[in-house]
């Protein structure tokens, strides 16, 4: 697994990573693998930047438009809440 910010000029792997463009082809646990990657990557470079052309953004910028890509994606469904064991009613 990589922990580095994605570099357009480096191949057309990290080019469509830096443009969010690599999401739609993948499946759900690939999407939610890709949310917890990048969400690492801000994690350790927050303030690092990433150029798109002539248009450099920081890394927690570029994170949060990938999370919100793959959330859309994955249909916008909420994380569902597990509720614990049923009480019988005793009287």
């Amino acid at each position: 697994m990589n922990l580095r910010p994605p570099n357009a000029t480096v191949s057309e792997e990290e080019r469509q990573q830096v443009y969010n463009e690599d999401l739609p082809g993948l499946s759900v646990s690939e999407l939610y693998a890709e949310m917890f990657r990048t969400g690492r990557i801000v994690a350790r470079y927050p303030r690092r930047f990433i150029w798109r052309g002539l248009t450099p953004i920081t890394v927690r910028r570029w994170g949060d438009e990938r999370i919100e890509a793959c959330r859309a994606l994955l249909g916008g469904r909420p994380a569902q809440r597990r509720q614990g064991p049923v009480r019988a009613w005793v009287h």
